[in-house]
C-alpha cells in the first residue's frame, strides 16, 4: 500500500491576474473585460477571497481571443461568433492582416517621417 503525501500530488497550475498579464502581454482591465464580454467561453475561477485563478486551458483561451481580436481583426461579436463555431469558415480573408496594418505600427511610421523631414528642415 502506498501512503501518497501532499507533495506527491501534482496539481494544475494556477495563476493570478497579473502573472497572466504578463504572459499574454495584456493589461488587466483588458483581462477583467474579456473575461465579461466572453464569459460564454471564458470561466475563470476564483478563489475564496474572490482572488482570480487561471489554468493553462484559461491562459491558452485568452490567446485565441487576443489572436481573433488582434490578429485577425475580428470584432468582439464577430470572435464570439467564431468561438461559437470553431470549425466555420472564418469571417474575414486569410489576408485581413495586410489589408489592415497595424494602427500603432503606421502611426509609430508615420511619426518617424514627420521626425526625419523635421530634422532635415532644421538642417537647411
Amino acid at each position: 500500500m502506498t501512503i501518497l503525501n501532499s507533495h506527491s500530488i501534482k496539481e494544475d497550475p494556477l495563476y493570478g491576474i497579473g502573472d497572466v498579464s504578463k504572459i499574454c502581454d495584456i493589461p488587466t482591465h483588458t483581462i477583467r473585460f474579456w473575461e465579461k464580454e466572453f464569459c460564454d467561453f471564458l470561466s475563470v475561477s476564483r478563489t475564496i477571497g474572490k482572488q482570480r485563478r487561471y489554468t493553462d486551458a484559461d491562459i491558452a483561451q485568452i490567446e485565441n481571443i487576443k489572436k481573433l481580436l488582434y490578429v485577425e481583426r475580428y470584432s468582439i461579436q464577430g470572435a464570439k461568433r467564431v468561438l461559437a463555431a470553431p470549425n466555420a469558415v472564418p469571417f474575414s480573408s486569410p489576408n485581413a492582416q495586410t489589408k489592415f496594418p497595424d494602427t500603432r505600427q503606421l502611426a509609430f511610421q508615420i511619426a518617424q517621417v514627420i521626425q526625419e523631414q523635421l530634422t532635415k528642415a532644421q538642417c537647411a
